[in-house]
């Protein structure tokens, strides 16, 4: 069997083989969910096939894993493929870039990471860019600078001040009108990371970070950021469209240049299963 699948990969090219294996698999963990959907991965499954944890069961609420809920928002972007662009920080072991790859067949793949042994994930659709999420110019000038994106997603170090810091420069710099930016798991961003976990060094790569960087979190800070963006929603300012909140995660809309549109209607908040 191994020496066929062997010949197989030969055949139909690595790329293409691999991509058709993770679909086999997919249709295995969620053969219903298949079929319901008239031959349609769902994201979930393609997120355990890859081995991400935004499927698994520390990151399911109520039934839901983070995959459930994005599915919903996704499907609104104005392609499902072509001319789409996303950007996530963090790679770690390049899972949900690989996920992102398949969900999207024709999009640019973006990751951030400080750990510079991230760089060997690269593909031919998906480039990684090697630095800390708080570095304002590097921020700027990745993939490159002239680059937007119509996906970001943060799950990166989960240090407020580099969420934040992050955040000020792609959200209105690099996302494109209509876009979406997601935070991931707040849960931490309560605890204080370094005194009581030792994130620096008991979570990948955050070792590099440079010495003396604060790695412990007060919710206080994320509170203000959330509530400045409430006042100015509630005020008729600013170009966030709406913050939805879900189990650890923020989900921010940027508004389209032409007001509402199609593309900015408000997703069902229960994820077809």
């Amino acid at each position: 069997m191994k020496s066929i699948l062997k010949l197989l990969r030969l055949a139909v090219g690595a790329r293409r083989y691999y991509h058709w294996r993770t679909v086999w698999r997919a249709v295995r963990h969620d053969a219903d969910t298949f079929t319901a959907k008239g031959g349609e991965l769902s994201l979930s499954s393609l997120g355990h096939c890859h081995g991400t944890d935004k499927a698994d069961a520390d990151h399911t609420f109520a039934g839901l894993t983070y995959l459930d809920v994005y599915e919903r928002y996704l499907r609104e972007l104005p392609s499902r493929g072509k001319d789409i662009a996303i950007l996530e920080i963090g790679v770690r072991e390049g899972a949900s870039l690989r996920m992102w790859s398949d969900w999207f067949p024709d999009a640019d793949i973006c990751g951030f990471d400080i750990d510079p042994s991230c760089k060997r994930f690269e593909e031919s659709r998906i480039r990684i860019a090697i630095g800390s999420q708080d570095d304002p110019q590097l921020l700027r000038t990745a993939f490159p600078e002239t680059s937007r994106f119509d996906l970001i997603v943060d799950d990166g170090s989960h240090i407020n001040s580099m969420t934040l810091a992050a955040f000020d420069v792609l959200f209105a710099e690099r996302l494109k009108p209509g876009g979406l930016y997601i935070i991931e798991d707040l849960g931490c961003s309560y605890d204080r990371l370094q005194t009581d976990s030792d994130v620096r060094h008991q979570w990948p790569g955050m070792h590099y970070n440079r010495e003396g960087a604060d790695l412990d979190n007060d919710r206080e800070d994320m509170d203000r950021f959330f509530l400045d963006r409430i006042n100015d929603i509630d005020h008729l300012r600013g170009d966030i469209l709406f913050l939805h909140f879900w189990s650890r995660i923020c989900i921010l809309k940027k508004r389209s240049d032409q007001g509402a549109t199609t593309a900015d209607q408000i997703p069902n908040p229960e994820p077809s299963r």
